[in-house]
């Protein structure tokens, strides 16, 4: 009896690390494609507004399975860009909160300079 209940007790704690660590919240950024280059903003016509932009890659992160706690936009983090669409930046950085188990699905979506970024850097 005593080994079994030493089992569930492992098990549980076990299961409770790992929901704990599904339940952090982690941020990334990504820069916005030249030319149009991204899926989720194809038809966005210029000049962009900030919060045109955050609504469409809130919808389209929802609907490919990224559900974001926060979205921001910096307009003018790139100040200086290559010249070539789909591969290099337009001005914008973006920043999102996330859940630390869609972290792979973020990654999976290929957004131009995916990279792990400080929570502060998202901005109100």
């Amino acid at each position: 009896m005593k080994p079994l209940l030493l089992f569930v007790l492992i098990a549980l704690s076990c299961s409770y690390c790992s929901d704990s660590v599904d339940d952090e919240q982690v941020c990334y950024s990504f820069d916005l494609r030249q030319c149009n280059g991204d899926p989720w903003n194809s038809d966005v016509t210029r000049p962009f507004e900030p919060s045109e932009l955050v609504t469409l890659l809130s919808d389209y992160l929802n609907d490919n399975a990224v559900p974001t706690n926060r979205v921001t936009v910096d307009m003018t983090f790139h100040r200086f860009v290559c010249e070539a669409c789909v591969v290099c930046p337009e001005g914008p950085r973006f920043y999102v909160e996330l859940n630390a188990s869609d972290t792979t699905t973020l990654i999976n979506l290929d957004l131009l300079n995916t990279a792990p970024a400080e929570c502060d850097l998202l901005i109100n």
